[in-house]
């Protein structure tokens, strides 16, 4: 059976080694054509702003579902105006997320009683319910296992650019990745159907398909990887988790707790969804003293950035303090969701929603490490810990 995990490339710690080795762009290789690391807050705004236009990536087709979205799944993706409806449509949402706040936290401590619990997994399959129930008023609840097992192993390949080109004869391994995208996509044709997207012989089109799994991919993943690294850091540091859950139990007030949002600022500087952002440049340009020519790889690493000593202090630490007097970073050293045109559409709601969903689940429970084994964080979709975070959930009230 195939084991990418140890047999690939750690995405997330080659470009963090590269940053270190000095300079605002640092040049190497990819794949036999000259890329770029920046490494500047002053170079990334001119590659992911000011000459966007120039720095391209491929569109994702969030507008050809539009007529599929809930009113606040069209919301969120920012397809509609936040009108009255909109601000509606965020508190329909926001109810949800409570509401799957607690739910986690039943469901979370009733498994910590058989052992320690994979929270990468559970919060994965948790999000996916959410955001599917979000975006298209769909219960997949049923589907998530299977769908964020396919995707897991999936994203183990692409990253290390396995089974590209499909062989006549596959081998297990290979035959294991196809079998996983099939579940995805029979995952999308369901959640389609359920929508209405489907034709009246009931089939759904590859590209509606297609569309709607990466629209949940991209929807889930991040937030749950969020979820999952904070739950991590806060069972690693009970001094701060006992302060936040100290805070959340005398606030009644609407909008997030002043700790609360910290952490997750926090946790989100440490462990950005959006890691890596890659473009390709049409023209010829310049950043600083860098000539960076046509066609070649541009890469903007947020992990990388957010750990640099010269623009954080005790960057490597989890240290919530440094946002409770606002964002301490010049602009573009902190970009968790990217920047530009291309920023995560729903950056802003994730976070509020994250809010209500992390309050919700701290109200109702302790959450400790089960081992002090080391856990770095593998560069993927979004940041993998590996090993797998394990931890133990235990009931407040």
């Amino acid at each position: 059976m195939l084991t990418p995990v140890q047999t690939g490339r750690d995405w997330a710690a080659f470009y963090l080694n590269l940053s270190r080795t000095g300079g605002d762009v640092v040049a190497y290789r990819l794949a036999g054509r000259p890329a770029f690391l920046v490494n500047s807050p002053a170079h990334a705004a001119r590659v992911l702003e000011e000459r966007g236009s120039n720095y391209v990536s491929p569109a994702h087709p969030y507008r050809e579902l539009a007529g599929l979205y809930t009113s606040e799944g069209a919301s969120l993706m920012r397809l509609e105006r936040a009108g009255a409806e909109g601000f509606a449509a965020h508190e329909t949402a926001a109810r949800m997320l409570a509401e799957a706040g607690e739910r986690a936290a039943v469901s979370f401590c009733d498994l910590s009683e058989d052992g320690p619990v994979n929270v990468e997994v559970e919060t994965k399959k948790l999000m996916f319910a959410v955001v599917a129930r979000l975006l298209f008023g769909v219960d997949a609840s049923h589907l998530a296992g299977e769908f964020v097992s396919a995707v897991s192993f999936a994203e183990e390949c692409w990253a290390q650019g396995l089974y590209q080109t499909p062989s006549a004869e596959p081998d297990a391994s290979e035959q294991r990745f196809r079998d996983s995208l099939a579940r995805q996509d029979a995952a999308a044709a369901w959640i389609a159907r359920e929508a209405g997207a489907g034709l009246a012989d009931g089939n759904v089109p590859p590209q509606t398909r297609g569309a709607v799994s990466r629209t949940l991919l991209n929807g889930y993943h991040a937030t749950a990887a969020t979820l999952c690294w904070t739950l991590y850091l806060l069972a690693r540091h009970p001094a701060t988790l006992a302060a936040l859950q100290a805070e959340l139990d005398r606030s009644d007030a609407p909008g997030p707790p002043r700790l609360l949002r910290a952490v997750l600022m926090e946790s989100l500087r440490l462990y950005p969804p959006a890691w890596i952002l890659t473009r390709e440049a049409v023209v010829d340009d310049r950043l600083g003293e860098t000539e960076i020519p046509a066609g070649s790889s541009v890469s903007v690493s947020p992990y990388a950035m957010h750990r640099l000593s010269t623009l954080w202090e005790r960057a490597e630490e989890f240290l919530p303090g440094r946002f409770l007097k606002g964002r301490p970073s010049e602009p573009f050293a902190y970009l968790p969701f990217g920047a530009g045109a291309r920023r995560c559409p729903a950056s802003n709601v994730a976070v509020k929603h994250l809010h209500v969903l992390l309050a919700a689940l701290l109200r109702r429970c302790r959450v400790e490490p089960a081992d002090d084994e080391p856990i770095r964080p593998r560069g993927l979709i979004s940041l993998r810990p590996e090993p797998c975070i394990r931890l133990n959930f235990k009931r407040r009230l």
